[in-house]
């Protein structure tokens, strides 16, 4: 028989059991009878007779039964709802596709996270030149309004300290001369502290002698024993620096652990931004970027790190010695 008759002779045949049943309508009851012969209504009769020789009553609250199911709260265990979302019957999230979106966040954090921190790390880095820029104009406005010299306010006694926990009373950090620029408003008190220092705003204030009350910078300065004049030393001199790494956020000295060799204001010892005399501003990766490949502005020459006492000083005009 050809492949056509058999699909059409199979047709019909389901067609039967739907006329048996009564799930035709009368149109396609009077074709499929026209179609079917006698014996083929008789085996489906045959088939389906011990079907008749049961009863089942309707429940007369089926519907209600029905109804109640349908409107009944329910909450899907994960399994019910894969098996759901396998036959298209919802809209749950399987397994599967949480395990893919878990990867996708995976991915995502992977990826784009160190891109976007070092982004921050970069816009952080610009900011903090822009701070030091505003530093270098206001210590070059206040020398034009006095005679070339640059801010000063006054000699450290011999026994004071730039670090707060050396053995003496009196703290007199280097960065005091800085404060000279925001005490006569030549620069905001914005423009000492750096947008990379993570300590911000943990320590608003501290006292300094001679001073008083200051904001505490996130910068560390060329200490000085006098008033000194614009060409009194080379351009190149460094005027201010991120925060030395021999001090923690409170300025005592360090005396536990590793001692980075870069300021941690940017962190992971990536390096530090300088300002200059000739009030150029350059991100260094090596503290040793004094007047020569060998200076290193937060370290005198021949010191250990273990060895400092916060009572320190320059050995002359040409060691750049940053302190707080």
């Amino acid at each position: 028989m050809p492949d056509g008759n058999k699909r059409q002779l199979s047709d019909v045949n389901k067609d039967l059991l739907g006329l048996h049943l009564g799930l035709l309508d009368a149109e396609e009851a009077e074709r499929l009878q026209a179609q079917a012969d006698d014996a083929s209504l008789k085996a489906i009769d045959n088939l389906l007779a011990p079907l008749n020789s049961y009863d089942c009553p309707v429940p007369a609250d089926l519907s209600a039964r029905i109804d109640a199911a349908l409107n009944k709260e329910r909450v899907l265990s994960f399994a019910e709802a894969n098996e759901a979302d396998a036959i298209g019957g919802g809209s749950w999230l399987t397994s599967r596709d949480l395990l893919a979106l878990a990867a996708a966040i995976v991915l995502f954090v992977g990826v784009f996270f160190p891109s976007y921190q070092s982004a921050r790390d970069r816009a952080e880095q610009i900011a903090c030149q822009g701070n030091l820029r505003v530093q270098g104009a206001g210590f070059h406005s206040y020398a034009e309004e006095n005679d070339g010299v640059y801010p000063w306010a006054g000699q450290a006694p011999d026994d004071a300290a730039w670090a707060r926990n050396a053995p003496t009373g009196q703290f007199a950090p280097s960065s005091r001369h800085m404060y000279q620029l925001v005490r006569m408003k030549f620069i905001v008190p914005q423009a000492l502290l750096d947008p990379g220092d993570e300590t911000v705003g943990n320590n608003s204030a501290i006292e300094v002698n001679g001073i008083g009350t200051v904001p505490m910078p996130s910068y560390v300065g060329f200490d000085s024993r006098g008033p000194w004049r614009r060409y009194d030393h080379s351009p190149l001199m460094p005027l201010t620096a991120g925060m030395t790494p021999l001090v923690d956020e409170n300025r005592n000295l360090r005396r536990d652990g590793v001692i980075s060799q870069n300021s941690p204001n940017h962190g992971s010892d990536r390096g530090q931004n300088v300002l200059r005399l000739d009030n150029s501003v350059q991100w260094t990766p090596s503290s040793r970027a004094g007047l020569n490949k060998n200076d290193d502005i937060y370290r005198l020459s021949d010191y250990r790190d273990d060895e400092y006492t916060g009572l320190e000083r320059p050995g002359g005009q040409t060691d750049v010695f940053l302190t707080p």
